[in-house]
């Protein structure tokens, strides 16, 4: 028996036990208003047709996958999705898709998140390698679902189906399993503009029954939020909304619509590197009791709860009647979980114990130093924190560092504040083939989480360039990688130039 699961659903072979709510799918009218043919009229009807999924589900080489699609929060049955196989080559198979959907779970991203789920499935279990898909023109909601999981727009047919008394329109979307493969981890992040404008309010509207986003006891209109959208070849996959006000920096909306690639921390990246240029005292955002993935999410990314608001969600469905009773995984939804992620300036980031004076600049209270065995503990963790990167573990960076004190062509920097490191910077200086003199290539450079945005970055590189100079090395160059739009900045503000996200500078 197949069982896949999701964040909110369990999409698995049907039972005998379905038959009710089976039936109440395939006879409703409004939910099978594009599906007249297989449409039930009875509850009879309906239970044959159960059989015959149920049936087809039990054979070896099966060809059709009906599944039903349950609700964690409830265990109620309130969609099908599935495929048949069309065609099986020595490529792989050809299957074509369909879902539905009860109307009352419309426009909450509930058939995205099922069909981005059976296309893993399709791809990484199932030996497919093409998916085939349309609807009619008309039925944008569907078309939106397509898009939204990857799908290319294939075909648009002119006066193809009859329906409803009369000829309309059919549009037809394609997914092949190297598109999908290429796809994943491969974004970029901007900033809204008028040319996505729409699409992003689209988006809400369907997952938050836009555009009002009820919070703290406001109702908030997001179409009036600025924000970032993450983009694959034009496709936006995430977006993220803020709103500056009084010094503070309020995350209002964010969706990730493909999980586990780094879009949704790179969206809210953006975000705080936004609020550190306004000069915000912090980035905060309210999230539900029930949302226990981004209650890891943000605490991961250095955010700390700041409150808990015990029953808010009973005035928040004062003024947005639309928010369930029940949450993710069944949990109750009644409280604001208040988390926020503090910008340190010169006035709150000193200890009052330190001998520098509380309104001392803070640049000038950065001492850079070369690094030193006790830094090891606090330089493993603002590595493996801020770039993700696992190289360094608590087992081999000192066997990596005495490397390091045994080579002079390689030097490792750390920014010190107030006794604790803040920053550290790797270089390594070498001869490039074909290039006249030495250079300086910088592996990596990273400051603490809470610490970014004043200056600690700026004066690493700064430190390395006089070191450069007095080695007598005339270049600097390093590579960044493509997602990281924040650092790119960063570069190109201290004189850096760009190619291909390799940045340089000729001293």
């Amino acid at each position: 028996m197949i069982h896949l699961a999701t964040n909110r659903l369990i999409i698995r072979d049907p039972l005998p036990a379905d038959a009710e709510e089976w039936h109440r799918l395939l006879s409703d009218p409004k939910t099978m208003y594009y599906l007249p043919d297989i449409m039930t009229r009875s509850f009879e009807e309906s239970r044959d047709n159960l059989e015959c999924a149920i049936n087809e589900s039990k054979i070896p080489n099966r060809t059709k996958y009906f599944f039903a699609i349950e609700s964690k929060a409830t265990g109620a049955l309130i969609g099908t999705i599935g495929y048949t196989v069309m065609q099986t080559t020595p490529a792989g198979k050809v299957v074509g898709v369909g879902y539905f959907i009860l109307p009352e779970y419309h426009g909450q991203g509930i058939m995205t998140e099922a069909l981005r789920e059976v296309i893993r499935f399709a791809f990484e279990d199932g030996g497919v390698y093409r998916i085939e898909t349309g609807c009619i023109t008309e039925n944008r909601a569907s078309e939106r679902v397509m898009q939204k999981c990857g799908l290319i727009k294939e075909a648009e047919r002119k006066a193809y189906v009859w329906h409803d008394g009369r000829l309309k329109d059919r549009v037809e979307y394609r997914l092949l399993r190297d598109e999908w493969l290429s796809s994943l981890g491969a974004f970029i992040v901007e900033p809204i503009s008028s040319k996505n404008r729409a699409a992003v309010d689209a988006l809400i509207a369907e997952s938050w029954a836009g555009p009002y986003i009820a919070a703290h006891g406001d109702l908030l209109d997001t179409r009036t939020h600025p924000g970032y959208v993450a983009l694959d070849n034009g496709a936006i996959v995430g977006y993220i909304l803020y709103n500056i006000a009084d010094g503070d920096c309020e995350i209002t909306v964010l969706e990730n619509l493909r999980q586990k690639q780094g879009i949704g921390r790179a969206l809210t990246e953006a975000v705080i590197d936004k609020a550190k240029e306004a000069d915000c005292r912090r980035v905060w955002l309210i999230t539900t009791n029930d949302n226990t993935h981004a209650i890891r999410f943000y605490q991961k990314l250095n955010f700390s709860l700041k409150a808990v608001h015990i029953n808010a969600l009973g005035e928040s469905r004062k003024l947005k009647p639309q928010i369930p009773p029940i949450g993710n995984d069944g949990i109750p939804l009644k409280h604001e979980f208040e988390f926020e992620f503090e910008i340190v300036t010169a006035s709150n980031s000193l200890d009052v114990n330190s001998s520098a004076p509380l309104n001392a600049p803070f640049f000038a209270c950065i001492t850079i130093r070369e690094i030193e065995d006790r830094d090891y503990p606090e330089v493993l963790k603002i590595w493996n924190n801020e770039l993700g990167n696992s190289y360094f573990t608590a087992e081999n960076i000192n066997l990596h560092h005495k490397r390091f004190k045994g080579n002079e062509n390689y030097k490792a920097f750390v920014a010190v504040l107030d006794q604790c490191v803040a920053g550290v910077v790797y270089i390594m200086q070498y001869a490039p083939w074909g290039v006249a003199g030495e250079q300086f290539w910088i592996q990596g450079i990273a400051v603490r989480g809470d610490l970014q945005g004043k200056g600690i970055g700026t004066k690493l590189l700064e430190h390395i360039e006089k070191y450069a100079k007095k080695k007598g090395v005339g270049y600097i160059t390093l590579n960044t990688g493509f997602k990281r739009t924040a650092a790119h900045a960063f570069y190109e503000r201290n004189g850096y130039s760009s190619g291909n996200y390799c940045f340089g500078k000729k001293l």
